[in-house]
């Protein structure tokens, strides 16, 4: 089966000359021209009506939110915390320095320029054909995070970042019957947040 990559631009003419050529590579694509209703294709996700993505390709520079904005509220959603996400924009990273490290150390896994198609298509190949242990270090990483707040102060049972250290938690001994249970809740209670 082909991997789903989804495309987060403002920008219909890239969308489309960059879906053409990721079509064209053998990937199933989907987009969206505006940023701010991402939260649809969460929904989509979680009813099942979109098939699941392996990887975001996220513009930088976007009205309504900016990309680094947009990456952060994506590792924070369920859906797209274990997706590589590579930036692909025409705006040039000087004096974003911060943002770009900061989006590095949660997950980031590249930024590429517009003006460079055949290196795109290089780094999602390198993403995807290194997402287990990309998604290890992710795992890792965010366990490492939430174990830091959840040392000191109890979870609720209805805080999602819980939910998500207690399934990372069953996930690294191996029980995922136990960590599927945590995940099941999670979203529901995310879903319930969106509809908000």
């Amino acid at each position: 089966m082909a991997p789903h990559i989804l495309i987060i631009d403002d920008e219909r003419q890239t969308i489309q000359s960059t879906q053409l050529l990721l079509e064209k590579n053998g990937y199933e694509v989907s987009s969206i021209d505006d940023p701010v209703k991402v939260s649809q294709i969460f929904v989509k996700l979680v009813s099942e009506e979109m098939k699941p993505i392996d990887l975001i390709i996220l513009d930088l520079d976007m009205p309504g939110i900016t990309g680094g904005k947009l990456f952060k509220n994506l590792r924070d959603w369920c859906f797209a915390r274990e997706v590589p996400v590579v930036v692909y924009t025409a705006a040039h990273t000087r004096g974003k320095k911060e943002l770009i490290k900061d989006a590095y150390s949660k997950g980031l896994f590249a930024v590429v320029p517009k003006a460079c198609p055949d290196y795109l298509l290089i780094r999602i190949k390198q993403a995807l054909g290194s997402k287990k242990g990309f998604l290890q270090l992710q795992l890792s990483t965010e366990k490492s995070q939430l174990e830091e707040k959840y040392l000191f102060e109890k979870g609720s049972p209805d805080d999602p970042d819980y939910l998500r250290y207690m399934e990372l938690c069953f996930l690294e001994q191996g029980k995922t019957e136990q960590a599927s249970a945590y995940k099941e809740t999670r979203l529901r209670l995310e879903l319930e947040k969106k509809k908000l």
